[in-house]
């Protein structure tokens, strides 16, 4: 059975790399590295007034008023720093931003929403936006950046594997693996890339196999039972949930 094992050790990666992330960040606003104004990250709002638009052309709900609102709470954030975002706070901003963008993707992934509403798409703008100006300003914080963000996907993949196992539901949790990057997220969780790629291209497999595939013939033949023994000996392959970690 998949365990939390896996999700707390995913989770202490993931803050460790947000913690080595925002000490490049301290190191930079120390050495005098300018904060973020608003406008660089609401102009990252056009996109998403476009598809608002569009979106009122066909009939919904007009959903424009929540890019104004959005783009004022920015520029008060602000002005109550007097004028620019400063760095620790637009990188801790940023992570909020991403972290709801990321739950949107994953209710999209799941079928629960059929589109991003506004605040979804201004979350991942806003993110989008923090980041980029962030990383103009801080030497070496794009890596760090990244890092978390393959190791967070990581974190979600395991996380939902166990909710759904938790569920009996071991092949809905395999296939949230997949459709999160948990190929890649768990090769950083486990330092081995190659090792994460290579576990999700089983899980892939074991999820999703294309009709009239050899491999989709052979499944069919498989007995629940050997279908859970498949998916543990994916997860092992990749660390994830072997004692002692």
């Amino acid at each position: 059975m998949i365990t939390g094992r896996g999700v707390d050790k995913a989770g202490r990666l993931t803050g460790e790399s947000r913690a080595a992330a925002m000490g490049l960040v301290d190191d930079a606003a120390k050495a005098g590295a300018p904060g973020v104004p608003a406008k660089e990250v609401i102009k990252e709002y056009g996109p998403v007034a476009s598809e608002l638009r569009k979106r009122v052309d066909i009939g919904q709900l007009n959903q424009m008023p929540t890019v104004g609102a959005r783009g004022k709470a920015i520029v008060n954030t602000a002005d109550r720093a007097g004028g620019e975002i400063p760095l620790q706070r637009a990188q801790a901003l940023k992570e909020t931003a991403q972290d709801a963008s990321s739950g949107a993707y994953r209710q999209m992934d799941r079928g629960t929403v059929k589109q991003l509403s506004a605040d979804d798409m201004l979350d991942t703008a806003t993110a989008s936006g923090l980041k980029k100006a962030v990383e103009a300003r801080v030497p070496g914080v794009q890596a760090a950046n990244q890092q978390t963000q393959r190791r967070l996907g990581g974190l979600r993949a395991v996380e939902d594997a166990v909710e759904r196992s938790s569920n009996n539901l071991a092949a809905g949790g395999m296939r949230d693996l997949i459709s999160v990057g948990g190929g890649a997220g768990l090769g950083e969780l486990t330092g081995d890339r190659n090792k994460g790629l290579a576990a999700g291209g089983i899980l892939a497999l074991l999820t999703r196999p294309s009709t009239g595939s050899l491999g989709a013939i052979g499944l069919d033949r498989l007995s629940r039972q050997q279908l859970d023994q498949w998916l543990r000996a994916a997860l092992a392959a990749a660390d994830v949930n072997r004692q002692g970690q």
